[in-house]
């Protein structure tokens, strides 16, 4: 077996190096440059009428999944039809807060 020399030793390592330079991870390098990462911005509500508007969002989304459940029940517990109920129920919801 015969050995390289020296000289192509090191573009064989310099290579290999290379391409690990070159693999892209979040908030880690790409060759010279920064991975770009957005920024968080802060979860949840920030003020007191957000808040409001939060919870008001999560009973309306309650009381539409009590009526499309109500709306399988009916259906005699028939799969397959759950977006069919999801949308009745939310029209019968919204159309009851409505009036």
């Amino acid at each position: 077996m015969a050995r390289r020399p020296s000289g192509e030793q090191k573009k064989t390592k310099t290579k290999t190096n290379e391409r690990r330079a070159s693999v892209a991870k979040v908030g880690g390098t790409v060759g010279p440059r920064r991975a770009i990462q957005p920024e968080s911005s802060s979860v949840g509500p920030t003020n007191r009428r957000s808040s409001a508007h939060v919870d008001g969002h999560n009973q309306l989304h309650q009381q539409i999944a009590v009526r499309a459940y109500l709306l399988y029940e009916q259906s005699g517990f028939q799969n397959g039809h759950e977006v069919e109920h999801w949308l009745e129920a939310e029209r019968q919801v919204k159309g009851e807060q409505a009036a």
